[in-house]
């Protein structure tokens, strides 16, 4: 069924390999087959990371974190010199909101909005400057936010946050996620075309440098690892013999890469949603995970948890428990990744856009 609406336009600042950057893949997904007048710009400042079937809006591109701030500044005031958006029906995912005062029609996503930080505390240099960009953001959205008609977000844990702030209650929408994608697939035949061994149980982990994703013990557990153990790690590298650091890898190798792996470890103490154990549990993985911020939400109230969050031998133990009776586990939270389905999610933003654009 089509959605009758004047143009709407979705603008993401974030790369794919980003949960902001999946986040206006999957909205973009869900929509563009009932919207037709729908289109996604992509305000990214690296070129190689531009999201798939996005019309690029940057003038310049960035090399590092370094000049990040700059590039984001420059292609703005660009984009708002061309009047490419004046009174656009506006939709905006991501961490920057300074182009919403280019229209009064404007829907924010809000992917999170929790950082309590300390920027000391980072995992690395990049991390420092991601955290304290983070908190300059949060600063901007407090301003922004509260000239936008709708704000969405994705889960409980990040809508209690938003109230707090902001004294504004959002509409929670889950994402969905793109499941003819994030599949079970054949273990060895996968193992073997990405080169894995058949014969050790794999354990995989995707996160960046932020001091929430609590690496430490991620490092901690791989350090502890037996030898028919090993742990994959995308996007950021970790410091372990047992780890292999895949680094970024691209949109199409990396649903092979969850569907390669056995069990999901999610070390984070504080997230806006978690695409990865989603995506994890599409695949037909179990998720070890404690239970803090959104993990209750996405895995469920049923199953075990971590009960101290930087205790690597909490982590060690439910591996095994899951490993001891994997098909229990794995049909498990297979079973729960149906929960986040395209067309719960594709109703609930229709029904938004209809009370803001209409």
């Amino acid at each position: 069924m089509d959605a009758d609406f004047n143009e709407i336009i979705l603008i993401v600042n974030q790369g794919y390999n980003t949960g902001i950057g999946r986040a206006a893949i999957e909205t973009y997904r869900v929509l563009k087959p009932v919207i037709t007048n729908l289109k996604l710009y992509s305000m990214n400042y690296f070129k190689d990371y531009i999201i798939e079937n996005s019309i690029s809006l940057s003038s310049k591109y960035s090399k590092t974190m370094f000049s990040v701030p700059i590039i984001n500044y420059i292609n703005i005031r660009n984009v708002k010199k061309k009047n490419i958006l004046k009174n656009k029906n506006l939709h905006i995912i991501g961490s920057d909101y300074s182009l919403s005062s280019e229209s009064k029609n404007v829907v924010m996503t809000l992917h999170e909005f929790y950082y309590e930080t300390n920027i000391f505390k980072s995992h690395s240099f990049e991390g420092f400057l991601k955290d304290m960009a983070y908190n300059y953001y949060e600063f901007k959205i407090k301003k922004l936010a509260r000239k936008s008609k709708a704000i969405i977000t994705p889960s409980i844990a990040s809508a209690e946050q938003i109230k707090k702030e902001l004294n504004i209650a959002p509409y929670i929408i889950p994402f969905s996620i793109d499941k003819t994608i994030y599949r079970p697939r054949n273990k060895n035949k996968i193992r073997e075309y990405l080169h894995l061994p058949k014969n050790k149980t794999i354990l995989i982990n995707v996160s960046g440098t932020g001091i929430n994703k609590n690496l430490n013990t991620l490092e901690n557990i791989a350090d502890s690892l037996q030898d028919n153990f090993l742990l994959l790690k995308i996007n950021s590298p970790l410091n372990s013999k047992n780890a292999i650091n895949l680094g970024y890898v691209d949109s199409k190798s990396y649903p092979l890469y969850l569907s390669a792996s056995d069990i999901y470890i999610h070390t984070s103490i504080k997230e806006g949603f978690g695409f990865p154990p989603v995506e994890a549990m599409a695949c037909g993985l179990p998720v070890v995970s404690n239970n803090l911020s959104t993990a209750t939400e996405i895995l469920g109230e049923d199953m075990p948890y971590i009960k101290n969050p930087y205790n690597y031998k909490e982590y060690l133990y439910l591996i095994n428990k899951f490993l001891g009776d994997y098909t229990k586990w794995s049909e498990k939270s297979f079973q729960r990744s149906k929960k986040f389905s395209d067309e719960s999610f594709r109703n609930k933003l229709i029904q938004v856009y209809k009370k803001v654009f209409d």
